[in-house]
């Protein structure tokens, strides 16, 4: 059971920023993911429209605003047109990102339950975001564990050893 935690404790920081694509709802500045089914909101006349919930969402950033951050940011839809910034000593040029890859206006809403009353209206969205090359977390390239190996060939066996001697003489 140890072993299987260190497992997921290993495995779960490395998975955080994987490439991630869905639909959802966008209003404002997030992109709510929590689907709850398709209901007409006001009267069954209207058009069927798709209802999120308000409990998960992705935040959009969009590029600006008070304590800039300067290009990609992880675990954000980003939406932003290209620009630069001045390090100190040259111009580094920041490429445009718009991670919305569709959007219907006035398709979906925001809503507690399904066909329960409406929060807000917004626009129903497929969008794809944390890049591979921008956010995945890698090992470095010339990780070295070949040269190695006979430390880790003498600590296991070194503790086998000791498990085996405790609980033999029991």
């Amino acid at each position: 059971m140890k072993f299987l935690k260190l497992l997921l404790l290993i495995f779960i920081p490395l998975s955080t920023f994987a490439q991630t694509s869905g639909t959802g709802c966008r209003v404002e500045d997030k992109v709510y993911t929590d689907y709850l089914g398709d209901a007409s909101p006001y009267h069954p006349s209207n058009p069927s429209k798709k209802f999120y919930g308000t409990n998960h969402y992705i935040p959009i950033y969009y590029g600006s605003g008070h304590n800039q951050y300067q290009g990609y940011r992880c675990g954000y839809i980003n939406i932003y047109p290209a620009s630069s910034y001045w390090n100190g000593s040259e111009n580094v040029p920041i490429p445009a990102e718009n991670e919305i890859t569709s959007s219907a206006s006035g398709a979906c809403v925001i809503s507690t339950s399904l066909g329960g009353s409406v929060i807000r209206e917004g626009d129903y969205v497929s969008f794809t975001y944390n890049k591979p090359g921008k956010c995945s977390v890698t090992p470095p390239a010339e990780l070295p564990l070949d040269d190695y190996i006979w430390v880790a060939l003498i600590a296991a066996g070194g503790l086998g050893f000791y498990f085996m001697r405790k609980y033999s003489l029991a």
